[in-house]
């Protein structure tokens, strides 16, 4: 059927990789979603996890997958991307503006979705 797991241990900066795959069989009918999904609650259950990243991502059924989850895509190359999807910290005010501390910076929130919306 597939695969999810991740590429290690979270780094020094509370990071670690994402890696799926899904027979093309069973792709367009959310089982990765769901994984992701899954995988990432139970990541940052472990208070040393601070974000999830999934590099060089090449496919667009991939990324698509990401874009519904409202991953934050961080780089674009001709050939692939990369995605980070960060835990929610305690919130702080920032220029009169609510905000989380992520590894990546200070990103700031839109309360109506509770989604990360863009970086500073």
């Amino acid at each position: 059927m597939g695969f999810i797991g991740f590429k290690g241990y979270p780094n020094t900066r509370g990071e670690t990789e994402i890696g799926y795959g899904i027979d093309e069989s069973f792709r367009n009918q959310g089982y990765m979603t769901e994984a992701i999904t899954i995988l990432s609650r139970w990541a940052f259950e472990n208070p040393e996890c601070q974000a999830i990243t999934a590099t060089s991502v090449s496919n667009p059924a991939s990324e698509r997958v990401l874009q519904k989850l409202k991953w934050d895509k961080i780089r674009q190359t001709d050939k692939s991307s990369d995605w980070d999807y960060a835990r929610i910290s305690p919130v702080k005010i920032v220029g009169g503006k609510q905000a989380v501390w992520a590894p990546t910076g200070v990103k700031l929130v839109d309360n109506s979705t509770r989604t990360v919306k863009f970086s500073v």
